[in-house]
């Protein structure tokens, strides 16, 4: 049902696309652990967490992105001014961390 949903919305908006990308999600379980004490056995449950490496899609609409750029220029101005005067290189972390790079 979600996939027609999915479908549906892509048709209505040309302007969207579906985008793949990792989402890497820690969950725990509890796992059967077996001690002994001299002859007498038992089980006791651990805690035990697992890395669950899947891929995720979702929806990138243009004006989405368009809005995204625009907020990001406003809240780091000082990425584009120091990538039109030539000294990028003194804020490129910075500015890759925030919107991808000058």
């Amino acid at each position: 049902m979600a996939m027609r949903a999915a479908c549906l919305f892509l048709l209505f908006m040309p302007d969207c696309r579906e985008e793949q990308y990792p989402c890497t999600r820690l969950y725990s379980i509890h796992k059967p652990c077996k001690q002994c004490l001299n002859e007498v056995c038992f089980y006791s449950l651990r805690r035990v967490y697992v890395v669950n490496k899947e891929i995720c899609v979702r929806t990138v609409c243009a004006h989405e992105e368009l809005l995204r750029a625009d907020l990001c220029r406003d809240k780091f101005s000082k990425c584009g001014v120091m990538a039109v005067s030539g000294l990028c290189q003194s804020v490129a972390a910075s500015c890759a961390r925030s919107c991808g790079g000058c």
